[in-house]
């Protein structure tokens, strides 16, 4: 039998309630209750979910990609759709994904990788949640996940100097890196899909954006790059592990949207007059920082899924970094030149709290380690923030400005300075660390699922 629930309640303590009476009757489940007494006029009525797959107490593994589809259908606009993997007490527990919808009829079709490493083998729900931009619709469905070992195989890293870059791999367990290709390119950044094994890079003043699978390091798609001297092309590349997707900016303003393939998907402008430096996905679209071409100004802009600017908040220097907090709100990371900040900005109020200030430090860059824990490199060594109770500890004093990359299986932090790369416990220890003789681009982990 394929029991699938339609739920909208106030809170999960309620549901929890009235969920329990019902869940092992065996029965179909269909609830829809109006989370808050609203005006006449304002849509008070949830999307309501169909899934069609998977099917109740269907099996996967842990490196398994679900074919998870549903039928969405709303009074008003479906807007997004979100998947996550929940234990039986309904607390998050695996791979959460957002996803672009739109209309009031949406037949709704995603792979969805289970890719949680710390899932056990046992019995899960699978929730699917439909925003039609103020009320949200929920439905769940109970599958069994049997647990494979995440593995790390290998690190990869990119190196360029004088428009020459090579790609560096160091299987684990192994102590010295092997040339695996060399290009013409000055890399301006790298990012690493190991599940489609896809690598991509893109050159500045020389070079192209290519996308190479990395088992014999074919390219499978070419962007071509137009730079002069002085003038880079493109200015940032990298792969969201969270939408799976490619992103490329270019000098002349235009965004780049490749799937996990590198197959094209969208392209949109930024800013008239402005250099898309940097693009942050996000469950409910693409936030980017964006800086005046010939001024000092810069921008936290915030684009749709479909490339449409939704709104821009003015910041006093380089976003570092922007994560969720909560469904409205998000961490924003600010390299102010009179100190760094902390910000969360409430999309819905389009409010921009500062609770985090640093005078007198400058932020080269940020990595999230925990739910509202992060590790900042800064000109005061590292430093590690808790948003829970706004305490900053030393994390490492002596380390020099760089960036940041996090190895989340092993928890293991590596930060890039140079030609040099030191890698760090997360009691703030250095365990080690390499040297190339080249700039050290990106640092890739190369897990097996």
């Amino acid at each position: 039998m394929r029991l699938h629930y339609l739920l909208a309640f106030q809170d999960m303590k309620s549901f929890k309630k009235y969920f329990s009476t019902f869940v092992h009757t065996g029965l179909a489940i269909s609830v829809l209750f109006s989370l808050s007494s609203c005006k006449d006029d304002e849509d008070e009525n949830p999307p309501r979910i169909t899934i069609e797959s998977p099917f109740e107490n269907q099996t996967f593994s842990s490196t398994d990609t679900i074919e998870a589809s549903a039928v969405i259908t709303d009074n008003e606009q479906i807007t997004s759709v979100e998947l996550e993997i929940l234990d039986l007490e309904f607390n998050q527990v695996g791979t959460k994904r957002s996803y672009p919808a739109s209309g009031s009829t949406f037949s709704f079709g995603q792979l969805f990788p289970v890719g949680a490493p710390e899932l056990s083998t046992g019995d899960y729900y699978l929730a699917f949640r439909a925003n039609d931009g103020r009320n949200v619709g929920s439905a769940f469905v109970k599958i069994r996940i049997n647990a494979i070992p995440r593995e790390l195989e290998g690190v990869l890293v990119l190196t360029s100097q004088d428009n020459q870059s090579y790609l560096y791999y160091r299987e684990e367990g192994e102590n010295e890196f092997e040339i695996e290709h060399n290009f013409f390119s000055d890399a301006v950044g790298g990012g690493l899909n190991y599940r489609q094994n896809i690598f991509a890079t893109a050159g500045g003043e020389a070079g192209n954006a290519d996308f190479f699978e990395t088992d014999e390091f074919s390219i499978v798609n070419s962007l071509p790059g137009f730079g002069n001297i002085g003038l880079p092309f493109y200015l940032s590349i990298t792969f969201d592990d969270d939408l799976e997707q490619f992103i490329v900016t270019q000098r002349d303003g235009r965004i780049r949207v490749l799937d996990k393939s590198a197959f094209a998907l969208i392209g949109f402008d930024g800013l008239v007059n402005h250099l898309p430096l940097k693009v942050f996905g996000n469950q409910d679209g693409y936030f980017l920082c964006e800086k005046e071409i010939d001024g000092p100004i810069y921008s936290l802009t915030f684009y749709s899924f479909q490339g449409l600017l939704l709104d821009n908040y003015p910041v006093a220097g380089e976003v570092k970094g922007v994560f969720d907090l909560s469904l409205n709100e998000k961490f924003v990371w600010v390299d102010d030149p009179e100190g760094l900040e902390l910000r969360v900005l409430n999309v819905s109020t389009e409010f921009l709290s500062l609770p985090y200030e640093r005078i007198g430090s400058r932020l080269s860059d940020v990595i999230r380690t925990g739910n509202n824990a992060f590790i900042i490199s800064t000109s005061e060594g590292l430093l590690r923030y808790n948003y829970s109770n706004g305490g900053t500890v030393i994390f490492n004093s002596s380390a020099p400005e760089g960036e940041l990359f996090f190895d989340d299986l092993n928890q293991l932090i590596y930060l890039v300075s140079g030609q040099e790369a030191t890698i760090y416990g997360m009691n703030g220890s250095e365990l080690g660390g390499f040297s190339f003789p080249r700039e050290i681009v990106y640092v890739g982990f190369d897990y097996n699922r």
